[in-house]
């Protein structure tokens, strides 16, 4: 399946496990999952807990992109006398057509790479002086929301989906802003405790096979199956009578 070249009439069954009678099947589909409360059949997604800041993270980028094209706050406010376009010579719908044109043109002067930010057109009324009618005013609101502000969400969301899937943040490549991850050495710290913590259930689950492989052929009840760590340091001591100090003991990296 998943292919054009797939065909109904190749479909086979392939019978699941069956742990009452381990050796019925020689070919058969064993299902591994994380034993959660309530859930006998299937497990959670590890994406499930942090959907929501999944979409969180996708929509910043597109904010941005947005807004370098489109300007992010409203910048200009354009207040239009009321009669501006009143004409004798022209009809309502040459008026609204004007109007029309006008505002356009005025988008199109305002828009662009070069002067990307929002404008707000009204309209307001004159008296017989020429002098403003109070009326609604609308004022453009200054937006508290920085760059930097809209970093630190996307940041955050990416720290979020991280933990959810029971990675390290510094694990998965993303600067918390902190200490962790600033050296080879702390960053040695966060892949021990990964290992060492944070996969001990999945190390169990994936060696499932292992351990029903070991009842079936009888094999020593002391017979213990582990995944082993990668090791990112070979520590070396140097031996005491190497240096000009014979107390002193020196620590090495490799």
């Amino acid at each position: 399946m998943g292919t054009k070249y797939y065909k109904r009439v190749d479909d086979f069954t392939i019978p699941a496990f069956d742990p009452a009678n381990p050796t019925k099947y020689p070919v058969c589909i064993l299902h591994l999952k994380d034993d959660i409360p309530g859930q006998d059949y299937f497990g959670f997604a590890e994406w499930w807990s942090t959907a929501e800041w999944a979409k969180v993270a996708n929509k910043i980028p597109k904010f941005h992109d947005s807004g370098l094209d489109n300007g992010y706050n409203l910048k200009y406010h354009i207040s239009i006398p009321d009669d501006y376009f009143d004409r004798e010579d022209q009809t309502e719908e040459e008026k609204e057509a004007l109007k029309a044109q006008v505002l356009q043109q005025m988008g199109e002067t305002l828009a662009g790479i070069e002067n990307t930010d929002k404008a707000l057109v009204t309209f307001h009324k004159v008296d017989i002086n020429g002098k403003e009618i109070s009326g609604i005013k609308i004022e453009s609101l200054t937006n508290k929301m920085s760059d930097d502000a809209y970093t630190s969400l996307f940041n955050t969301a990416n720290i979020a989906q991280a933990s959810g899937h029971g990675v390290l943040p510094v694990s998965a490549g993303i600067d918390t802003g902190g200490k962790l991850g600033g050296s080879g050495k702390e960053l040695e710290a966060a892949a021990n405790y990964q290992q060492n913590f944070l996969t001990y259930v999945d190390r169990f689950i994936l060696l499932t096979p292992l351990r029903i492989v070991k009842a079936i052929n009888g094999w020593e009840a002391d017979m213990e199956f582990d995944v082993r760590n990668i090791q990112l340091y070979n520590y070396d001591v140097t031996p005491t009578s190497s240096g000009s100090n014979p107390n002193s003991t020196t620590h090495a990296n490799q």
